[in-house]
């Protein structure tokens, strides 16, 4: 019960931040599993392996190992939420062994350079 209360309460911090107009910030378990995510019915039920495999996304597989393994970095990827071109930050908590993932939309990061 009180990791489920815990589990809420960070995804409505995580919710909460606002990123332009599209973009989310998501949270993986040491696993993979999504702990956070703006599509609820997602969270603790969907890994970010099985999120590539649907989304036919082989560069989120590629970063979600790294995200896994405790990696940090920088890349453009399609968003797995909006099916948009994006630009995706990932960084570890290295105490939980989570890690956090930011979501920005390519058009809304680089407005002059998409238009």
């Amino acid at each position: 019960m009180t990791a489920s209360i815990n589990l809420e309460w960070l995804q409505d911090i995580m919710a909460s931040a606002k990123i332009f107009d599209h973009g989310y910030v998501f949270l993986l378990s040491r696993e993979g599993v999504l702990l956070t995510v703006p599509k609820k019915e997602w969270i603790m039920t969907h890994n970010i392996f099985f999120v590539a495999t649907i989304t036919v996304n082989p560069e989120l597989r590629r970063v979600g190992q790294k995200m896994i393994e405790g990696e940090e970095g920088f890349v453009h990827i399609k968003d797995f939420i909006h099916n948009q071109e994006s630009w995706l930050y990932f960084a570890p908590f290295p105490v939980s062994g989570f890690s956090v993932g930011v979501v920005i939309p390519e058009n809304e990061l680089l407005p002059a350079c998409t238009a």
